[in-house]
């Protein structure tokens, strides 16, 4: 295989330090960069190859076999000088976990620090969604380096360097300083890419949980764009179709739900429950606080650990509602508001999940389907993937019966992600639709936006409540999918304005986006 000598020393004289070579001769790279430091002060070189490891200058413990996410993460940490080389030929980089977020990371250590110049070698053709971290050089690529984005600013303001580390950013004083960011904090978490971290996290949760079940992949894109947006929604289909699975694995991933098979408890932030046409009120709102009844004639309920205290919730069966329970639910899903005491309260309800296998039947149900304007079709894996679905029966069968962790979904985000991204979709999409029908953050895309919801209104039923909500889902998914303005693609909201499993509201929707800017 040839060479890109020339092109390696170019983007070294040209101070890119992160670079991605189709090769795989690592010691060929070796000498060319021996030769080039002869010259300077001595520097660490460590090669990490299917031999193991060569270290010249430096007896740090690092990876021995094929862990690119453990090599990667010791020189994020690494504090001298080095040069460093890593044959990745037989690591498969997109099924690699938080591999964005790792280089990332060592794009704003570079950014910080001259100490470091990383050469990563591969084989492989390198995904195009890495591009904006790394310059490539030779073989295939799925970017060309025309395409390559410049290395975004990086953080350098220690007020919101807790984004980076997921456990010093989950706590209940990061959520009340995310509810009350000015728009001059808002600008500069934006400017610095601060936000990056909260992003990263969210996309790598996604993307693993879309690996766990079998052709789910638009219904996850849209439940993280709905938690990000804050739109209540309700996962529709047949039972058996995991929707419970889905909505539960997701909230382990963000640390609130308690994972299967540990002793853990849920977090006292998440609330789930099934309803039925039984459920009373106190199973979901919380008992009567029995003393202060006999004592004071007091009817206050204790809501510690139940729906009125929790951030996110999980209701299943939603459709089943008893009318004991209907009208507080209603309130505190639409308003944020709880009737404790005869006072009103604010719940720190951000995001709602639900589970149905029908729409309601009853007409008094239909103000609660209005409190859930996405409704996501969740069908059963079409006959020509079963092979899909069986594979992941077989593997979750095979860990539990052996005694494996697979089937536990690793704590990879939290609550404050979302809501950090929530505040920054806003801002980067916000603006209003001035009279001329032009708007300065989504470039004529509100008015497309307003077109579709005339032609739709009235055919599926959407209130004028849900406008708002639908457009906030819209900014969340070019958000999530690394837009930087809004398109047709955010179009594609208005496939969930009602369960479809006809497919015919799929097809008038993609009517309308092809008369998008027309």
């Amino acid at each position: 295989m040839s060479h890109f000598e020339s092109e390696v020393l170019a983007a070294i004289a040209a101070e890119q330090r992160l670079l991605v070579v189709q090769d795989d001769d690592v010691g060929f790279y070796k000498k060319l960069l021996n030769k080039q430091s002869q010259t300077e002060s001595p520097r660490a070189l460590l090669i990490w190859d299917d031999n193991g490891l060569d270290s010249q200058t430096y007896n740090d413990p690092l990876p021995t076999d094929a862990d690119l996410p453990a090599a990667l993460d010791f020189v994020i940490a690494f504090k001298g000088r080095g040069i460093f080389l890593f044959d990745c030929t037989t690591v498969d980089v997109t099924q690699t976990e938080g591999i964005a977020r790792r280089f990332r990371k060592l794009s704003d250590k570079l950014a910080l620090d001259d100490n470091v110049l990383l050469l990563v070698l591969t084989a492989e053709p390198w995904p195009g969604s890495l591009s904006k971290y790394v310059t490539l050089i030779g073989g295939s690529r799925e970017a060309s380096p025309e395409a390559v984005m410049p290395r975004r600013p990086a953080v350098t303001t220690n007020a919101y360097r807790a984004i980076q580390n997921r456990a010093e950013f989950d706590t209940p004083e990061w959520h009340a300083r995310i509810q009350n960011l000015t728009m001059e904090e808002l600008q500069e978490i934006v400017n610095a890419g601060a936000y990056k971290d909260a992003y990263d996290r969210i996309v790598e949760l996604r993307e693993l949980l879309k690996k766990r079940f079998a052709r789910k992949t638009e219904t996850f894109n849209a439940l993280f764009a709905a938690a990000v947006a804050q739109v209540p929604c309700v996962l529709m289909g047949p039972p058996g179709t995991a929707k419970g699975h889905m909505i539960r694995s997701m909230c382990e991933g963000l640390g609130l739900a308690a994972q299967p098979g540990s002793n853990e408890q849920a977090s006292r932030r998440y609330f789930e429950y099934q309803l039925t046409r039984f459920t009373t009120p106190e199973e979901i709102f919380g008992p009567i606080h029995v003393q202060e009844l006999i004592d004071h004639h007091k009817y206050r309920r204790v809501t510690e650990g139940y729906l009125p205290t929790a951030h996110v919730a999980f209701l299943d069966e939603i459709f089943k509602a008893s009318s004991a329970i209907l009208n507080t639910l209603l309130s505190l899903l639409n308003e944020r508001v709880f009737y404790n005491e005869g006072r009103s309260e604010r719940v720190p309800l951000t995001q709602v999940f639900a589970a149905s296998n029908e729409p309601p039947q009853d007409d008094s149900l239909n103000a609660l389907y209005d409190r859930f304007p996405l409704r996501l079709n969740c069908p059963a894996v079409a006959d020509d993937h079963l092979h899909e679905l069986m594979d992941r029966a077989w593997e979750d069968g095979f860990d539990r019966t052996f005694g494996g962790t697979v089937s536990a979904v690793p704590v990879v985000s939290c609550a404050n992600d979302l809501r950090l991204l929530h505040r920054v979709s806003k801002f980067l999409f916000g603006g209003r639709v001035t009279e001329s029908g032009s708007s300065p953050g989504g470039r004529g895309f509100k008015v497309e936006f307003l077109r579709c919801f005339r032609a739709l209104r009235h055919e599926a039923a959407i209130s004028d409540r849900s406008l708002s909500a639908l457009y906030s889902f819209a900014r969340a998914s070019a958000l999530l999918a690394g837009r930087q303005s809004m398109n047709a693609d955010e179009l594609d909201v208005f496939r969930l304005v009602r369960w479809d499993p006809s497919g015919e509201l799929d097809r008038f929707v993609g009517n309308l986006k092809r008369g998008y800017g027309a």
